[in-house]
Formats: structure tokens, sequence, C-alpha cells
């Protein structure tokens, strides 16, 4: 986020992946700014020192250890910093609280 300077006006982070959801769309999820930046939050590239492997989600893959596993987005092709995600689909947050109906912020 230090790189990429994110507007201030900025709440939420969209991650989109390459895998497709149920719904045969593009699968994506939404985490809050205060998320992003916790510090059990961050950006997988590698595993035990070597590169992530694709079944682990290669070659980005989100780890939010504060939320549910269903919020750590594998297979990363794109971070969008928005205001909001009320224009985003449905407007729910992600693929799985379109598909299966959960809460957008789901806390351990």
């Amino acid at each position: 986020m230090d790189l990429v300077k994110p507007l201030p006006k900025a709440k939420y982070l969209v991650f989109r992946s390459y895998s497709k959801d149920n719904a045969g769309k593009e699968f994506f999820e939404t985490i809050h700014m205060d998320i992003a930046t916790h510090p059990q939050t961050i950006l997988a590239y590698e595993m035990n020192g070597e590169p992530l492997p694709l079944a682990h989600g290669a070659p980005l893959r989100l780890r939010a250890e504060v939320l549910l596993g269903f919020k750590m987005v594998k297979w990363i092709a794109s971070i969008e910093f928005v205001e909001t995600y009320a224009n985003l689909r449905d407007g729910l947050g992600g693929s799985r609280e379109e598909n299966k109906h959960y809460e957008q912020a789901v806390p351990i």
C-alpha cells in the first residue's frame, strides 16, 4: 500500500481471482482497509522459502488470519482499492456472499 498510495476515500480492497465462482463468474472478495493493514494479513507469494505452489494459490494468495478461510482469496489476478463495494455485481462484497449468502465481514 505504501507503493500504490490509495486515495484517502478508499475503504475496501477488492481481490479478483483467476478462478471462477459457483455461478461461473470471476471469483472476488473484499476486505475492509482495517483488515488489510492488520499485522496478521499478508499476501503470500512464497511458502517455506519456495515459490507458492499452484495448489496453495499461486501466483499470489491473500492470508487474513482474523477472518474465516473463505475470505483468503487464491490465484489473485488483481487488487483494487475502492470506496464501496455496493456497485460490484450484487453489491454484497464477494462471490461467497452472493452465492452462499455469508456475511461480508466474518471474524474468527
